[in-house]
């Protein structure tokens, strides 16, 4: 009996292994960054929604992450964002001189 469960027990610890890689993997990490222009900030919902004009000239919409401060930023201003791009949620804005 311990010639057939030993394996399987082995088999099944390298399996989770690598599940458990993947997962780390795809959590903190993954963040994108793009800078533009704020071109609407929508905070009338429970979770607030930001606008932004890249420098191509497309609009980019994203939600705000609880806990991400937004008072101080303002439609017009220069930020760099950066998010998930999974669902494009904003983990931190900062303003950009100029």
């Amino acid at each position: 009996m311990f010639k057939k469960v030993f394996p399987a027990v082995i088999l099944s610890l390298f399996v989770l292994s690598f599940a458990a890689v993947g997962f780390a993997s795809g959590t903190a990490e993954d963040t994108n960054t793009v800078e533009g222009v704020i071109v609407e900030i929508d905070q009338s919902d429970e979770n607030a929604s930001i606008v932004l004009k890249d420098a191509s000239g497309n609009d980019a919409e994203f939600s705000v992450s609880e806990g991400v401060a937004i008072e101080n930023i303002a439609v017009g201003d220069r930020v760099s964002v950066q998010y998930s791009p999974g669902d494009r949620t904003i983990k931190s804005i900062s303003k950009l001189s100029g």
